[in-house]
Parts: C-alpha cells; structure tokens; sequence
C-alpha cells in the first residue's frame, strides 16, 4: 500500500507533539530511552547466539540449523516491523 509522503506540521509554540519546544531534559529522556531500546534489540540476537553450542549439547540437537531458527525467526520479525 503506497501512502503519499507529506510534510509535517506544527504550531510553533502550541503544538506539545513539537520536538523543537521539547525541554532539553525531555530530549534526553526520549534519546536514552529510543537508545537503549535499540541496544537492547541488537543484544539480544547477540545473546541468543552465543548460547547455540550450550543448547545444542543440553537438548541433544545436532542441527546449528534447527537450533538458529529461534533468533533468524527473531530478527526476521525485527526486520519486517512485526
């Protein structure tokens, strides 16, 4: 579905949802929190993957590709925004 790209609006000093009249500790906030979300997606994959050998000889699973599908399924769902 194609959705036009428009430009946005705001009323310059009534509009709340406007980032520019943000106080600068505001700013912070939402950078630390957007910062550590994105560290915290990036991680996990990471985790999960340096784990795959630890699992495979707990759940006697000889397959790296059976054991991989849980974090290629994670990043699959990660890249399509589900």
């Amino acid at each position: 579905m194609f959705v036009p790209l428009r430009p946005i609006g705001f009323e310059p000093k009534s509009d709340a949802r406007n980032p520019q009249i943000w106080s600068t500790r505001t700013k912070w906030v939402v950078l630390i929190v957007s910062g550590l979300a994105t560290f915290a997606v990036a991680i996990a994959s990471s985790i999960y993957v340096s784990g795959v050998e630890a699992m495979q000889i707990e759940y006697r699973e000889p397959s790296t590709t059976v054991a991989l599908l849980g974090v290629s399924l994670y990043v699959g769902g990660m890249g399509t925004g589900r």
